[in-house]
């Protein structure tokens, strides 16, 4: 998974590249980097919105076990088990609730 991400934003990088170099916005180069970006942002949000759900779980489940909420996001990665971008997400200890950073 992880080279594929990399494969793909290697990809990206090169038709952006490419792109930047053409002076006209109806460039076909251009136009397939705009899409290929889109699609890639796209995927980014649907990615974090199925990781949240994810871990939103796991913040109930370590809840019913300990009659608490996890002190720290980082916390709930660890009783996950899973590497999850911290940064990503906004988690309010006291209530268990946790979001999407925008």
């Amino acid at each position: 998974m992880e080279q594929t991400k990399i494969l793909f934003f290697v990809l990206l990088m090169c038709i952006t590249l490419m792109a930047a170099g053409c002076e006209e916005k109806s460039n076909p180069v251009s136009k397939v980097g705009d899409r290929l970006i889109g699609a890639y942002e796209r995927s980014s949000t649907a990615a974090g919105q199925s990781t949240l759900k994810g871990i939103k779980d796991a913040i109930r489940a370590y809840h019913i076990s300990n009659g608490e909420y996890p002190d720290s996001i980082e916390e709930v990665q660890r009783y996950m088990g899973a590497r999850i971008d911290t940064g990503l997400y906004q988690y309010d200890p006291d209530t268990g609730e946790i979001s999407l950073l925008e």
